[in-house]
């Protein structure tokens, strides 16, 4: 089940999320509500693979751990 689902559906938890992995992980994501989609998270590519590995690990960590 994809993570954002656990949440409650009558509340936006967007923002909780992105800074929540963004002090766990130091990984920064645009809260979904942003973009018009509650309870979900973007992230921006990045032209160098390393880091981009890097932070899909780091998230992949997280959210397995929950």
């Amino acid at each position: 089940m994809p993570f954002f689902e656990k949440m409650p559906k009558d509340q936006d938890h967007s923002e909780q999320i992105v800074q929540d992995i963004l002090e766990q992980t130091g990984v920064a994501l645009v809260p979904g509500t942003s973009f018009g989609f509650p309870n979900s998270a973007r992230m921006s590519m990045t032209l160098e693979l390393a880091p981009f590995k890097e932070a899909i690990s780091k998230l992949m960590e997280f959210f397995t751990s929950k």
